[in-house]
């Protein structure tokens, strides 16, 4: 295996409790520590985050501090990519914790697939509060009946080419090519880039060899939010790309606005609320089956109590959400610039 340079981007906003475990994570990484550097953009933190990745920095000179003082994902990936000095940039998350083999996994693969432009890796996700809801919402946004066919939660056996996976390395060349992440999104930013760069006949290589463990937020209100928050950031970036929307991302959506349409209709015939009874209790049956699996095979009755409530929150409010994006994204003068033939923001970048 080659040793090319590796810049790490690291991005954070109030993350005192989490980029400590990162950090450590990634500076026992057991590729050689002469090629590699570390940078974590921060969105000016106020939380004591600075200061922990300050300390990090005395004791480790490839540490270093990056200010972000547009505060959103997208400015502080670039920020990273503009100060990196390596040929590979490495794009990580402050609230996963990565084994020793990570980095040095991901640069092996890159070796022995030339012609991927991204190699990224499975989320492992693990509730912030070990307690049985915690565990529940955690469990939910990375189960098949909870997230579809999203390989890089849900795992997968062999390396295959996918439009994303997660927490991995982008060869620096191609965003000489491409353009760098789009800074309008506030989020789905990496969605649009690997779409720009599927457009471009890069590929995207997910590996199973490569697991992060992610923290996800396991109070309700930050996970109703949550799941509310996604679905819009699904949706809203279709302003800049009509293509952004895939079948499994929709399928929230158009079992929301089934409920919405049939409930409405019902009021003009009723007879069209047996259609919302009949998809409302579907759904009820499958993600109680889905749930009485869970706890059967994990031998814990108390998944049975929180995993409906888990499922159902998930899916209904991402279908809230992406029907929240889909209008405002239509609304939008940018949305039917793709079909009068002016060029898009995403074109402009690229």
């Amino acid at each position: 295996m080659s040793t090319p340079f590796v810049s790490v981007v690291i991005p954070c906003r109030n993350e005192r409790a989490y980029i400590g475990a990162c950090l450590e994570s990634v500076v026992a990484s057991e590729y050689p520590a002469t090629a590699m550097e570390i940078l974590v953009a921060d969105g000016m933190s106020d939380d004591g985050t600075r200061e922990e990745i300050a300390e990090f920095a005395r004791r480790d000179p490839r540490v270093k501090l990056l200010d972000n003082p547009k505060r959103i994902l997208a400015s502080a990936w670039n920020t990273g990519i503009r100060a990196a000095r390596g040929e590979i940039v490495m794009a990580l998350n402050a609230h996963t914790v990565f084994p020793p083999d990570y980095i040095p996994t991901c640069i092996s693969l890159m070796s022995e697939y030339p012609e991927a432009a991204y190699v990224g890796g499975i989320v492992r996700t693990k509730p912030q509060d070990d307690t049985p809801l915690g565990r529940a919402l955690a469990l939910a946004v990375s189960h098949p009946f909870g997230v579809g066919g999203s390989r890089f939660r849900t795992g997968t056996a062999a390396p295959e080419w996918a439009d994303t996976a997660a927490f991995g390395g982008y060869r620096r060349s191609m965003f000489a090519e491409i353009g760098l992440f789009n800074e309008e999104l506030v989020r789905s930013q990496d969605m649009e880039l690997h779409l720009r760069m599927q457009k471009a006949g890069k590929r995207i290589l997910l590996a199973p060899q490569m697991v992060g463990d992610y923290y996800t937020r396991t109070k309700i209100g930050p996970y109703l939010r949550y799941c509310f928050i996604n679905g819009l950031w699904l949706t809203l970036p279709l302003k800049y790309s009509p293509h952004m929307l895939s079948l499994r991302h929709s399928v929230p959506l158009v079992f929301v606005l089934t409920l919405a349409l049939t409930l409405t209709g019902g009021f003009f015939d009723a007879r069209v609320w047996w259609v919302t009874a009949a998809v409302a209790a579907a759904y009820g049956v499958a993600n109680l089956a889905a749930s009485v699996l869970i706890a059967v095979q994990r031998r814990d009755p108390a998944y049975l109590m929180f995993m409906p409530f888990a499922f159902s929150a998930l899916h209904v409010l991402y279908g809230i959400g992406a029907f929240v994006g889909v209008a405002r994204a239509i609304c939008s003068r940018r949305f039917w610039t793709h079909f009068t033939g002016e060029t898009s923001v995403a074109e402009r970048i690229a």
